[in-house]
């Protein structure tokens, strides 16, 4: 499959609606909703094993809900359940749309920039629900007019830079994060095509470095620590270097790219918003 394409569904053709913006990509919505499959039969797996305390579950999950609370604490200076919830699922959801593409004939949902939208818009939302919450909707509107002291007539003209300005972190949340899993796709895609031009030479490779490697350790018992069985073991495991690759782009990566989108939104949120444990109903001192 090419890297920008798609096969386009148009839900709204038989009310004449056929223009690009009606138009949905089936990869990517298909890419989506396993990844959010993904994503609740985690969360029901950890559930169900979160009580078997000192398990290998119970540590990571300790571990990530300790990480996304310091950045809260990091952030703000406290600790905010409803900051935490939001930070928290957005980055496992920008996660598991990354880390599907590990899966065979799969790619990543966040390669169609429609998808970085998506979720730079749900960023961007949230943190001016926010504020509309704690200051009203006519002081935060007051923001759009720049500074209280400067001219009425200088304020007008501050209007369009403002909402440029608000508008501006939308794209750059959204570029950010599709610029970034684009890379390294196109790193991946390049060493894939460079690989396909020698596919049927590579399976025939594969077949016969599996069929000596079986041949060798399992049934005439050479040893692992001889010359020939170094040997041959690395002989495999470079035929097999295109995985490690992809899981690199794929593990790696996702996660880098995922804690990014995740800062940022906790970054654009205590900027915009004020923040103060007294006078903070919700707010929860952590230590």
């Amino acid at each position: 499959m090419a890297l920008f394409s798609y096969n386009v569904w148009y839900p709204l053709s038989p009310f004449g609606l056929t223009s690009p913006v009606y138009g949905v990509h089936v990869q990517t919505l298909i890419y989506t909703w396993i990844a959010m499959a993904l994503l609740c039969g985690s969360a029901i797996i950890a559930r169900r094993y979160f009580f078997a305390i000192d398990g290998l579950v119970y540590t990571g999950i300790e571990y990530i809900v300790n990480a996304f609370a310091g950045m809260c604490v990091d952030s703000i200076g406290y600790f905010r359940r409803d900051y935490f919830n939001f930070v928290a699922t957005l980055f496992l959801f920008t996660f598991s749309c990354c880390l599907v593409s590990v899966l065979p004939y799969m790619e990543e949902a966040t390669k169609d920039v429609n998808t970085t939208f998506a979720i730079a818009l749900i960023s961007f939302f949230y943190v001016c629900y926010q504020q509309i919450v704690q200051e009203g909707i006519l002081t935060f509107l007051e923001h759009f007019l720049g500074h209280p002291q400067m001219p009425l007539i200088v304020r007008i003209i501050m209007i369009p830079l403002e909402t440029m300005g608000k508008l501006s972190k939308i794209i750059s949340m959204a570029f950010r994060l599709f610029g970034n899993v684009i890379g390294g796709a196109v790193v991946y895609h390049l060493i894939l095509g460079m690989l396909l031009l020698y596919k049927e030479q590579f399976v025939i490779a594969v077949l016969i470095g599996g069929a000596a490697w079986v041949v060798a350790f399992k049934i005439f018992r050479l040893s692992a620590a001889s010359s020939l069985g170094n040997v041959i073991n690395k002989c495999v495991q470079i035929l097999f270097i295109i995985t490690g690759i992809q899981m690199f782009f794929g593990v790696f990566d996702s996660l880098i790219q995922s804690f990014v989108i995740a800062m940022l939104s906790m970054t654009y949120l205590a900027l915009s918003v004020k923040h103060d444990l007294h006078s903070d109903r919700k707010g929860i001192a952590w230590n």
